[in-house]
């Protein structure tokens, strides 16, 4: 194997280490040689993507923007198509808006801890401005929470 080839692994499995020790993570294996392998792992990622709220047309939409992504052909490199994916993912697929009106609804549990949050973002403005912060916010929450019966 060439030095390039080891240092390679050896950077993979520091990152390895990082995750799972550092971080929690579960290590799945290598799966370069595993049985269905794909670059987009669908029915994590779907069953991930429902545990967070999203419709079947959202995560439908994700998974096809991925995908293609992912693809190869027509001078598509494996680098494009890897630093193409990695994109996504670091950004977050965005989606045209069109596609589904999500409502939502919040339960707001602690008050205090909002109100700490607020006190942490706004520190430096004046009582004035952080009024009128709130202010903006309450009519935002009314207008939100307004439906059509």
């Amino acid at each position: 194997m060439s030095s390039v080839g080891e240092r390679e692994i050896r950077t993979q499995q520091r990152g390895i280490a990082f995750f799972t020790d550092a971080l929690g993570y579960a290590y799945l294996g290598h799966w370069q040689d595993r049985e269905g392998n794909r670059n987009v792992e669908r029915d994590l990622l779907s069953n991930w993507l429902k545990r967070q709220g999203y419709s079947d047309k959202i995560i439908g939409r994700v998974l096809h923007e991925l995908n293609r992504a992912a693809g190869l052909g027509g001078g598509k490199t494996l680098y494009d198509s890897n630093r193409e994916v990695y994109g996504l993912l670091r950004d977050g697929v965005v989606l045209d808006l069109r596609y589904e009106a999500r409502d939502i609804d919040q339960n707001i549990t602690s008050q205090a801890k909002i109100d700490q949050w607020f006190e942490l973002k706004t520190r430096g403005l004046t009582d004035v401005a952080k009024a009128q912060l709130k202010q903006r916010w309450g009519t935002l929450q009314k207008v939100l929470s307004t439906r059509d019966g």
